[in-house]
């Protein structure tokens, strides 16, 4: 895969990959968060830290903004998370995550109720498409999506910690600033100097001076009608080393510690995704399938012919001679022929020939078919048709479903519908592949799809927000 992912770099400059611009996405909003983190962290620490010398600055404000909203924030967060460990709820039962998806919901309804009459079907389609693709997204990945947000908020609350900080030892480096505390509490200073020394635990031991004694404390408390001249300096200046490991151990580093327990996730999310699922196994089948390629030569002085022809016209009469390179990978090379059950609309079966079906499914998509079930048919119903199939499929060994269907009609709900309940049934780990054909021709049923037809089918099936769903072209 490396491989292929530096061959496609090298001759294709000009494209780049979904996994890039992912990538280059999520480390431009990373570089976003920190920048704005300091610039606001910084910014807010110096406009609360302006003094006069009249005013000292109110060690209890300080405090309470910088550090207790933060250590609110952060127990809120840590109580949630372990409330929905105990509980063993999902991402889905998180009140945040409920608040967020009613609110998204809403704003989608929204936007449905007042402009969905002023465009065309077409935009209403993509707009379809668009959003099944958001919750296709949300299926296939889970909180895994979610996650580089998560990391960017940690990133975030970082670099305002760092801000605020910098801003702080920064003022009280180049400009003689003062400290003080008051309250209309009849609070003496020996309970302040109890409360300040709980809160200094984490540091206090290592470096005494991150806690003010308790002169200092009884020194530094400002009463409004004698005002602070007769204060001591040393006493006023006392406080910032406290503020300044408050805001290291109940911001800064609670955001540190997150961070890195978000990248542990992260890591530990990418080990437990599972391969064998439906939506990862048909990349895989992609992947391992034995290349064929298919190339036309005109005669002289003819014309060369367009790239896709009606729809109507059958694949036996294009006017080229057709030239296959099948590369057969060596013997005990790894590769996978893997087996598929096809259901077929009743009105198909007629008109289907199981050994053309079997080669073209085998030719355009490396499955060997092994059985096909009819459905829509008078006798059964479509449960006892999936049922059926199923049993196919168990006496088989098969894994994934062949779904073939005529591009040339609509979309309608019923089908869509017929799709829910056959993942339903078989679950999520099968993938569904839906074939698309072209109108039967007088000689052959496989011809070509009309480009118009596959995009609508395309954006439709989009909807359903299936990973495990794969749509393609049985003939090309």
């Amino acid at each position: 895969m490396a491989s292929q992912r530096n061959k496609f770099a090298a001759s294709s400059e000009d494209v780049v990959s979904p996994g890039r611009v992912w990538q280059e996405g999520m480390t431009l909003f990373g570089w976003l968060s920190v920048f704005a983190g300091l610039v606001s962290g910084a910014g807010l620490a110096f406009s609360f830290l302006s003094y006069s010398g009249k005013n000292p600055v109110n060690v209890s404000a300080y405090f309470a903004l910088f550090v207790l909203v933060q250590v609110a924030l952060i127990l809120a967060l840590t109580g949630i998370y372990l409330y929905r460990k105990v509980m063993g709820k999902t991402l889905a039962g998180s009140l945040v995550y409920r608040m967020l998806s009613r609110a998204f919901l809403r704003l989608t309804e929204l936007i449905e109720r007042k402009g969905i009459s002023r465009i065309s079907a077409e935009k209403r389609r993509q707009w379809s498409a668009l959003a099944g693709g958001w919750r296709a997204l949300q299926q296939q990945y889970g909180t895994l999506l979610l996650r580089p947000f998560f990391l960017i908020a940690q990133l975030f609350g970082l670099s305002f910690n760092g801000g605020v900080l910098a801003a702080t030892l920064l003022k009280v480096v180049g400009f003689d600033i003062a400290f003080g505390w008051q309250t209309s509490l009849q609070v003496s200073g020996e309970a302040v100097h109890k409360l300040v020394a709980v809160i200094s635990l984490p540091w206090s031991w290592a470096v005494p001076a991150g806690c003010p004694t308790l002169s200092q404390v009884q020194g530094s408390q400002m009463v409004l009608k004698n005002g602070i001249y007769h204060l001591i300096t040393s006493d006023l200046v006392s406080w910032w080393p406290f503020l300044c490991f408050a805001v290291f151990c109940y911001g800064l580093l609670p955001r540190l510690i997150f961070f890195l327990y978000g990248l542990f996730l992260q890591h530990r999310e990418f080990s437990a995704l599972d391969f064998d699922h439906g939506r990862y196994r048909q990349l895989l089948h992609r992947m391992k399938t034995p290349l064929v390629s298919t190339r036309g030569q005109a005669e002289e002085g003819q014309k060369p012919l367009p790239l896709r022809q009606e729809a109507s016209a059958p694949a036996s009469s294009l006017n080229i001679t057709e030239q296959i390179d099948h590369k057969v990978p060596e013997e005990g090379s790894a590769r996978i022929s893997e087996k598929i059950a096809g259901l077929i609309p009743d009105e198909l079966v007629e008109e289907c020939s199981f050994s053309a079906l079997k080669a073209q499914v085998k030719a355009r998509l490396g499955y060997e078919l092994i059985t096909l079930q009819a459905f829509w048919g008078m006798d059964k119903t479509e449960e006892e048709e999936i049922a059926a199939l199923l049993e196919k499929m168990r006496e088989h060994h098969c894994e994934d479903i062949l779904l073939l269907q005529e591009a040339w009609q609509p979309p309608i709900q019923e089908n869509l519908s017929f799709l829910s309940m056959v993942r339903k049934a078989a679950g999520s780990q099968p993938t569904i592949i839906l074939a698309l054909i072209g109108k039967p021709a007088a000689d052959t049923f496989l011809t070509p799809v009309d480009i118009a037809n596959f995009r609508i089918w395309q954006q439709r099936v989009a909807s359903l927000a299936d990973s495990g769903l794969q749509l393609v072209e049985l003939v090309k």
